[in-house]
């Protein structure tokens, strides 16, 4: 071989290798190689470069040693495979390769260093970078690279999950910048400007803020990254100690809490030492024994009462042994001598399995002793009254087993207290209507549905065949909470049952009447005190419905005095309280009311005292005879009216006898004796006195007419007004303007229909005028083709809007009743713009009105006219 003509080959310190490319055998080794992988020169011509590959590895190192054939054609030829040597032992090479020609054969040599310490190096960084990699990464606490210039170089998870901030956000800013605000800030920029002087900074609590505002209690530390005695940056660490602030604030709060619970609590707590010295007492000693915690701190003794020494004493002696106790009852003396019964728990506190403090709870059971010793005196007044009781009295389990029955039993079913548990279910009759709700009621027991058992009745069948209705009371027995058996009274309801059946009957025969009145038009109420309130509606009928225009439901809720008109309100409810309490007063009297519109009814009223479900009630008779009285009134109008026109009629006749001898003297001495100033006075006094005595006869034959005639409104108005100047308050004291339009039309009609209506009208106008300075009534009459108009202006009070809708209602009326008013003022019956609105309406007239108080009031009345009224 040609290499080997040089004597360097032999003393290269370098394993070097010639092999054949094709099979890899190996040609020639220099001696460093031989000591290199322990074969001697021989054994290694003897191998191949595969057998120098570990067992298990030669499959990949027919790819390594092409890879590195191929890489010595492009002059890459360095790779690092592991071998083994002749003991087994395995090393890592650095292999560089060339191909050279061996004896005209094609051949690689190959020149090989060992480099297992700087694999092994290399691996174990490679290793430790990794594990701190993972350190960094998966740590918990925020970690931070700064660089000298306090710029983040690193930031990893914890940091960003810490204080919000991507890593790509934070990378090349300052940190002091993003995580410290207001005067935090000068803290952390020192905190970092220490590290970077070179000094670690031990763990410090301190303050930090999120990305969103939110400051977090954290721990910062701080070390500088030192590198070739430089250093290059600092690594700071924040550990998020939120939660454990949470939790030492918790702490604090809750030894805060325990503190005030201790100092505040009305159980006297106390601390013993294990030498039996007392060491602490809580302030409540003072009140449950009398004394100071001062006073007893630092005694071994006790203020235990006489009798009880012994007993506590063993107690002590157990608690200082290290056995814990619970409740036990023993006296004491206070300070001011009582005795008191206390309940002492205790329990051992051990440190390193030494007693060091005994914590013992006391609490005055003084009153619980009482209560105990009350309820035994009560035990024995249940056994006497459950002995002695006429009702049946029963103790029963959750089970339905019957524990107790009382000796009562016997009398209510025939049973005896021994027979009647077994006999319990039997002598139920469960298709009975009262049991119905019963056996609902024990299922839903049964299914523990029921925190209290609502009253229920039972029909049982008695020893002797008898059928009795029982009522049972039953309510739950607790223990801790826990039911544990229910106690039971059943009461015999028998004749109670067959007496409310009888009234029940009694009172449906009853409504059924009232009913029936009812249909007949007959108003029936029932009116009664009833929780608490007085004169409730307890029944009313259809009739009171239709008349008051509110449903039954309504008129239930509501009391009677709501629907009587004010003004009678006091005396109706004075006869009521009378009535009720047995008086005898008037039954039978008028009354008026306002149905749901605030219309106004006149009823005539019959009241009676009854009972009503067992109680003092009044019973209300009504009859509505609004109608009937208007009709009676306007008839009573009507025959004064006739008798007023007859009187006229024969007065005016009596007067134009004299009255034309008057006028024919006066127009003789005229004659006579020329023109006087007398006799002309005489004569147009006179001339005026036959117009009245004209306007009377021709009113009286008119309105004595119940014939349809041909009516003139202009002409009717002249002659009512004339005739209405003998009122002196309007013929002296108010201004009057008509205004009569000269196209109006004849209608037909009677004629005292529209004398009455429009002189109602009228007069009501005048009337509201009374006690107004500026007093004026303008007329106006209009006609359009369709309908004749009557306006009737005045500048009187005015009428205030809500009466507005109810001025045409029967019995309505704003001004004082007969006797009620002053000297010559006007008087109100609520009939007269009824009576208008009533004629006029079967005409198809409409009044209007518009009116506000103060600024007088226009009535305006439209008369259709189809044309073929007029002659």
């Amino acid at each position: 071989m040609q290499f080997k003509e040089y004597a360097i080959f032999d003393k290269i310190a370098q394993a070097i290798f010639v092999f054949d490319v094709d099979t890899h055998q190996i040609i020639d080794v220099n001696n460093y190689c031989t000591r290199q992988y322990g074969y001697s020169r021989e054994e290694m011509l003897s191998l191949t470069m595969i057998d120098l590959w570990p067992r298990g590895e030669k499959d990949s190192a027919y790819c390594v040693i092409k890879k590195l054939l191929c890489d010595s054609e492009r002059q890459q030829h360095f790779i690092t495979p592991r071998h083994q040597r002749k003991d087994a032992s395995i090393f890592w090479v650095n292999i560089t390769c060339s191909t050279v020609e061996v004896n005209g054969k094609r051949a690689a040599i190959a020149f090989s260093n060992e480099v297992t310490e700087r694999v092994l190096l290399e691996r174990r960084l490679t290793e430790r970078s990794k594990y701190l990699e993972a350190l960094v990464r998966d740590a918990p606490d925020a970690i931070v690279a700064l660089d000298k210039n306090h710029c983040i170089q690193e930031w990893n998870p914890g940091a960003t999950r810490l204080f919000g901030y991507s890593p790509e956000e934070v990378t090349g800013k300052n940190i002091d910048d993003l995580v410290a605000r207001g005067e935090v800030e000068k803290e952390a920029k020192n905190f970092t400007r220490r590290v970077l002087n070179g000094n670690e900074v031990l763990p410090k609590a301190s303050i930090r803020y999120r990305k969103d505002g939110t400051p977090i209690s954290v721990i910062v530390s701080g070390s500088p990254i030192i590198l070739d005695d430089e250093l290059i940056g600092v690594i700071a660490v924040y550990k998020d100690i939120s939660e454990q602030k949470k939790a030492e604030d918790a702490r604090r709060l809750s030894e805060e809490k325990y503190r005030h619970i201790v100092e505040n609590t009305s159980d006297v707590v106390m601390l013993t030492q294990p030498d039996g010295i007392i060491s602490y007492l809580s302030p409540s000693c003072s009140i449950v024994l009398g004394y100071e915690p001062h006073e007893l701190v630092g005694n071994t003794s006790w203020i235990t009462h006489p009798d009880d020494v012994e007993m506590v004493n063993k107690l002590l002696h157990g608690a200082l042994k290290g056995k814990g106790g619970s409740n036990y009852e023993y006296r004491v003396i206070t300070r001011a001598g009582q005795t008191k019964w206390l309940s002492h728990s205790w329990s051992p506190i051990f440190t390193d399995g030494k007693l060091r403090t005994i914590v013992s709870i006391i609490r005055d059971i003084t009153e619980s002793k009482k209560a105990e010793e009350a309820l035994r005196e009560s035990e024995e007044r249940f056994r006497m009254i459950a002995e002695n009781t006429t009702e049946l009295l029963y103790l029963q389990g959750m089970d339905d087993t019957l524990t107790y029955v009382s000796p009562s039993v016997e009398r209510l079913t025939g049973y005896t207290p021994q027979e009647y548990p077994k006999v319990a279910g039997e002598i139920i009759v469960r298709d009975s209507p009262f049991t119905k709700d019963a056996i609902e009621i024990w299922n839903k027991m049964h299914r523990n549905e029921l925190e209290t058992i609502p009253i229920y009745k039972v029909e049982i069948r008695r020893r002797d065949g008898e059928h009795r209705i029982h009522e049972v009371h039953e309510t739950y027995i607790l223990n801790k909470s826990q039911k544990v058996a229910l106690m039971g009274i059943a009461v015999d309801i028998t004749d109670r049952v067959l007496a409310e059946r009888a009234l029940r009957e009694s009172e449906a025969r009853y409504r059924q009447l009232a009913e029936i009145g009812s249909d007949l038009g007959q108003c029936v109420a029932i009116i009664q005190n009833k929780d608490g309130r007085m004169g409730l509606l307890r029944f009313v009928n259809d009739a009171v419905c239709t008349l008051t225009e509110y449903s039954r439901e309504e008129l239930m809720e509501i009391t009677f005095d709501k629907l009587v008109d004010p003004k009678q309100l006091a005396s109706i409810r004075e006869n009521y309280i009378r009535r009720q309490q047995g008086e005898n007063i008037p039954e039978q009297y008028e009354i008026f009311i306002r149905n749901r519109q605030g219309q106004r009814k006149l009823l005539e009223a019959r009241f009676k005292t009854l009972k009503y479900e067992g109680e003092v009630a009044t019973i209300a008779f009504f009859k509505d005879i609004t109608q009937q009285r208007y009709l009676e009134q306007q008839l009573q109008q009507s025959r004064k009216l006739e008798a007023i026109g007859l009187l006229a009629s024969g007065v005016a006749h009596n007067i134009n006898t004299p009255l034309s001898a008057i006028i024919g003297f006066a127009e003789f001495l005229k004659l006579t004796h020329g023109e006087s100033k007398e006799v002309d006075v005489i004569l147009s006094q006179a001339e005026a006195i036959k117009d009245i005595v004209s306007n009377l006869m021709l009113k009286s034959s008119r309105e004595q007419d119940e014939e349809m005639t041909c009516i003139d409104i202009n002409n009717l108005l002249e002659t009512e007004l004339n005739i209405f100047d003998a009122n002196l308050h309007f013929k002296h004291n108010v201004v009057k303007e008509y205004n009569f339009a000269e196209n109006l039309p004849n209608i037909r009609g009677i004629y005292s229909d529209f004398s009455q209506s429009l002189m109602n009208i009228i007069g009501n106008a005048n009337d509201a005028m009374y006690n107004v300075d500026d007093k004026k009534l303008e007329i106006n009459t209009s006609y359009d083709g369709n309908k004749i108009c009557v306006e009737v202006k005045d500048t009187g009070e005015g009428i205030p809007q809500e009466n507005i809708p109810h001025i045409m209602e029967p019995f309505f009326t704003t001004k004082p009743r007969r006797g009620e008013q002053d000297i010559d003022a006007p008087v109100g019956t609520g009939l007269g713009l009824y009576s208008a609105h009533k004629l006029l309406s079967k005409y198809g007239a409409e009044i209007n009105v518009e009116s506000q108080p103060g600024s007088g009031s226009i009535f305006t009345i439209e008369i259709p006219f189809n044309g073929n009224e007029s002659d």
